[in-house]
């Protein structure tokens, strides 16, 4: 399973998840540019770009059953790079895990987050995300060094541009958090129709980062929504 995180996250968010897991899935977690141990390089700011990084280091392993894990930003970045897996011809994932992301078809605000100065684009993630840790944001040396991959993030999300192809084939389960707003069953719903398999829904205790919260609860349905896969 390869594992996307979240906007301004790196892969350390899925580290607690490798002794939960059974040994039959194997967890691969995405570091992207700009996060952690890759924190010197520059932040993709495009989708498009994301996706063909990804294609490069992803399609060499594609030698047994897969499956594609997205949170938010990541629940995104695992659709396109499914379908672009499958106009490729590549192995395609046996399933797509899609949490706390709408439909990308959905309309989207107008006000744009990445266009902002600093001290309102941190003041807007707040407000509606609730996003960025206490720790952070009172040491304002290390929120200027993370804020470049959290702005490079969300201009690539506000960025994006969905355009409509053919169903893919495998099935999609929808995770999203009861009191997220971003993940309703309603702004979920759309998922239903990008799939020709099943997209069952599953809602968890919590807000937009309900899988930090409650992380084993997340693993224990995956495990579960894996094994129908048998």
């Amino acid at each position: 399973m390869f594992a996307v995180p979240f906007a301004g996250r790196g892969a350390s968010l899925f580290y607690p998840w490798h002794a939960a897991l059974p040994d039959w899935i194997e967890l691969v977690a995405v570091q992207l540019p700009g996060r952690e141990g890759r924190l010197a390089e520059r932040p993709v700011t495009q989708l498009d770009e994301i996706i063909a990084r990804l294609l490069a280091e992803i399609r060499p392993r594609l030698d047994k059953p897969y499956a594609l894990f997205g949170h938010s930003m990541g629940a995104l970045v695992c659709f396109e790079l499914a379908r672009r897996l499958c106009e490729l011809g590549a192995p395609p994932p046996v399933a797509l895990v899609l949490s706390g992301r709408e439909a990308p078809m959905n309309p989207r605000s107008h006000h744009l987050l990445h266009t902002l100065s600093d001290a309102a684009f941190v003041d807007e993630m707040q407000a509606r995300f609730d996003g960025i840790p206490k720790v952070v944001l009172e040491q304002p040396e290390l929120l200027a060094l993370l804020l470049p991959t959290l702005r490079g993030d969300i201009e690539a999300i506000e960025t994006y541009e969905y355009r409509p192809g053919p169903k893919l084939p495998m099935p999609f389960f929808l995770y999203g958090g009861e009191k997220d707003w971003q993940s309703t069953p309603a702004r979920l719903d759309g998922w239903h129709t990008l799939t020709a398999g099943p997209s069952p829904l599953r809602m968890f205790p919590g807000g937009h980062f309900y899988i930090q919260t409650d992380w084993r609860a997340v693993v224990s349905s995956l495990v579960q929504d894996f094994s129908t896969l048998a």
